[in-house]
């Protein structure tokens, strides 16, 4: 029993441990798309990203006070495809959380 307290105090204390150890820094919207892949990105591809950019950026720049209702629907459809394409071309990975990396790391030491 005393064994079991141990290992749950050392484990909750693991995971208090993760809760704080941000860089401090924040994203935000208007920091460029970067991608992050080892492999290559063709000249067209990179035209692409480049061009969805350049149009998000001219979307954001719009005074949108003076546009209707259905003229702001429709520009917001336009950045909701915009970042749904800039994500397909950043293409798809895996995201291990460091909580799910930990659980499965103690996993492969128990077992």
């Amino acid at each position: 029993m005393k064994k079991m307290k141990f290992y749950l105090l050392a484990f909750s204390m693991v995971f208090a441990n993760f809760a704080f150890a941000g860089n401090g820094e924040s994203k935000s919207d208007n920091d460029p798309v970067t991608i992050s892949n080892e492999t290559e990105i063709d000249a067209a591809t990179q035209a692409r990203i480049n061009e969805l950019t350049n149009r998000l950026d001219e979307l954001k720049a719009i005074d949108k006070s003076e546009l209707e209702r259905s003229e702001k629907k429709e520009l917001r459809k336009e950045v909701v495809e915009i970042k749904k394409e800039l994500k397909e071309q950043r293409g798809a990975g895996i995201y291990i959380s460091g909580g799910a990396l930990l659980v499965i790391i103690i996993l492969l030491i128990i077992l």
